[in-house]
């Protein structure tokens, strides 16, 4: 596949207000076209991969002063000849240079389409492409460390190297299709064995903890529920730091669940303050409840919360709506509120069995406990540990390598014929092939950059 001979221009930058802002124009025309645009102050030879300082222009009026980069090919982010042009963050002036710069022949660049060229000109291959739009829209430490690891190169050369050994061991039984199965040299047969199971080692290796992905990526789910009033919404509001959810002495006031999220640990946790549980006649607090129940059932875990007193009423509610089957102490938790006053904590059989905290908003006490409790709870069956893969893609295709090893290496260990063994080979080459981009279809790699934004 060859890239195009287009010229593509798009903002670089956050389209909205800052104190920078960057235009990218890259293709054959780039140098070109920011000549028309733009004017250097002082009428030097404009050096490659230096910032110059001139002004944006159209025709003879000067739009806002701005430095301009330039970066010839190869050496660019895409491999074309490049130019960014940093200009006044104002979003106005960013849509002028691009609406200048389609004015004098570029077309607007595609989602991902910058990196797309980069992965087409060989500077990239599938899965760093892939990580620098998982960079992007990283959304906590752990994620930022994983995408960057393998921009990196990281997962890139793990694959190269297995597929190196299977080359070898692909060379070798294509070579012995000259020979009878008599000459097989028994020894031969137990070294491909044995760099078989390494790879398949490797493989595992990189299948680690691949469970934990959409909690890393996505974040973990946790559900806050409790009678009206148990102190949701003021828990919520603690714990972020600011007042999200509306807090009243009337019961009722939330109606709807409220999502936010907070980091603990390089764990990305949502929180959802639930609409208090009661029976009430009211049409709109009676759809928030149920929603409210639904997002239990969907939540990764359950934190109840029961005020002095409440407990009895609580456990009739939980078990009259099953919620109570929901419960354990593997992913649950039970907060006593309001600890400042005189807490009651005559919880029933069921609760009980729950590991349970003592916490007050209006002094604060217990809430790094909580925390501590919560980043526990999100990270004990959520091991980031030695995890290599960013997508789901790279899953499905991790796996599908380790399974045709597994052929591969009981073909071997059934003395199979070579031609059979060798076809086989080709198939887990093909699988690198396709992790990389070496060999992939026009669809995979418009699926990979789809979820790109613009200008990148």
């Amino acid at each position: 596949m060859k890239n195009n001979i287009t010229t593509i221009v798009a903002q670089a930058t956050s389209p909205q207000a800052s104190a920078i802002s960057i235009v990218r124009i890259s293709g054959p025309k780039a140098f070109q076209i920011s000549q028309t645009i733009w004017q250097p102050i002082n009428k030097k030879s404009i050096k490659a991969r230096q910032m110059v300082l001139g002004w944006v222009v159209e025709k003879k009026t000067k739009i806002d002063q701005a430095i301009l980069v330039s970066m010839p090919a190869p050496h660019s982010y895409t491999g074309e000849d490049v130019v960014e042009i940093h200009s006044h963050g104002a979003p106005v002036i960013a849509d002028k240079i691009i609406e200048l710069a389609l004015g004098a022949g570029a077309k607007l660049a595609k989602p991902g389409e910058f990196t797309r060229r980069a992965y087409l000109a060989g500077k990239l291959d599938l899965t760093q492409a892939e990580a620098v739009g998982e960079l992007i829209a990283s959304n906590n430490a752990t994620m930022l460390k994983l995408a960057s690891q393998q921009l990196a190169g990281g997962l890139s050369k793990q694959i190269k190297a297995i597929k190196s050994s299977l080359l070898e061991l692909a060379a070798h039984e294509a070579a012995s299709l000259d020979f009878s199965e008599e000459d097989i040299i028994e020894s031969s047969l137990v070294g491909q064995q044995k760099v078989l199971k390494k790879i398949n080692t490797t493989v595992s290796n990189l299948l680690a903890n691949s469970d934990s992905l959409a909690v890393v990526k996505n974040g973990y789910n946790i559900a806050l529920v409790g009678l009206p009033n148990a102190g949701k919404s003021s828990l919520l509001n603690s714990l972020l730091g600011f007042d999200r959810a509306i807090v009243t002495t009337q019961a009722g006031t939330t109606r709807d669940t409220i999502t936010e999220t907070i980091v603990l640990g390089g764990v990305l946790i949502k929180i959802t303050d639930t609409a208090g549980l009661r029976e009430s006649s009211d049409k709109v607090e009676k759809i928030g409840i149920t929603r409210s129940i639904e997002e239990l059932k969907n939540s990764d875990t359950i934190v109840v919360l029961i005020e002095p007193g409440k407990s009895k009423a609580t456990t009739t509610y939980l078990k009259k709506n099953n919620i109570i089957s929901f419960l354990d102490n593997k992913t649950s938790l039970i907060l006593n509120t309001k600890s400042d006053t005189i807490a009651s904590k005559d919880l029933s059989p069921e609760l009980s069995k729950i590991t349970a905290l003592d916490v007050s908003t209006k002094n604060s006490s217990g809430l790094v406990a909580l925390k501590n409790h919560l980043q526990q709870i999100a990270t004990q069956n959520n091991s980031t540990e030695n995890l290599s893969l960013l997508t789901t893609r790279q899953l499905v295709l991790i796996k599908n390598l380790k399974a045709q090893i597994n052929v591969c290496i009981e073909l071997i260990k059934s003395k199979t014929p070579a031609d059979i063994v060798l076809v086989e080979y080709q198939k887990v080459i093909g699988i690198c092939n396709s992790l990389t981009g070496e060999s992939v279809t026009q669809e995979v790699i418009d699926k990979v950059f789809s979820d790109f934004c613009i200008g990148k």
